[in-house]
C-alpha cells in the first residue's frame, strides 16, 4: 500500500479511508466470521490489542479457509489468500505473532477451549492455530 511508504499522501490516505468504511459497512451487512470471533476471544480475554491481533490472526485462519478465498489471493496477487496476507502483514510492518503482542504461552489451552466454545471449529485445530500464531511460525509458507 502506497500511504505505507507515503504517509503524508492524501490520495493514499483516503483510499484506505475509503476501504475502512467498506469494511465497516459489509461488517454491519454481514456480520463476523470466524477470524473476527477468533480475535474477539482473544482480545475480551486476555487484553490483547484489537487491530494487532486481527493482523496477526488473519493470515492463519485464511490457511484453514483458503479454498473460499480465490478472489483475495488473486486481489493480492499471491496463490493462496493466506500466503499474501502474511506477505503484506510482514512488507507493511505488522506484528505477525501473538507473542509479539503480549499473549503469554501458559494461556493457549484455555485461548483455545474459549474459542470453541464461541466458534465451530474443532479444539486440536484451534489449539494448533493459537500456537502456530503465538509463535509466528509460518508453516503454511511455501
Amino acid at each position: 500500500p502506497r500511504v505505507v511508504l507515503a504517509p503524508a499522501d492524501l490520495d493514499g490516505r483516503s483510499e484506505v479511508l475509503y476501504g475502512a468504511y467498506l469494511a465497516g459497512t459489509a461488517l454491519a451487512v454481514a456480520g463476523t466470521g470466524m477470524h473476527h470471533k477468533i480475535c474477539h476471544v482473544l482480545g475480551g480475554t486476555y487484553g490483547l490489542p484489537h487491530a494487532q491481533t486481527h493482523a496477526v490472526l488473519l493470515p492463519y485462519v485464511a490457511l484453514l479457509l483458503d479454498g473460499g478465498l480465490r478472489a483475495v489471493a488473486a486481489t493480492l496477487g499471491a496463490e493462496r489468500a493466506a500466503d499474501g496476507l502474511r506477505e503484506l502483514a510482514m512488507r507493511i510492518g505488522a506484528p505477525t505473532s501473538l507473542r509479539e503482542i503480549g499473549m503469554r504461552a501458559r494461556d493457549i489451552a484455555q485461548a483455545a477451549t474459549l474459542v470453541v466454545e464461541r466458534v465451530a471449529v474443532a479444539e486440536p485445530t484451534a489449539r494448533r492455530l493459537l500456537e502456530t500464531a503465538y509463535e509466528g511460525r509460518w508453516e503454511g509458507a511455501r
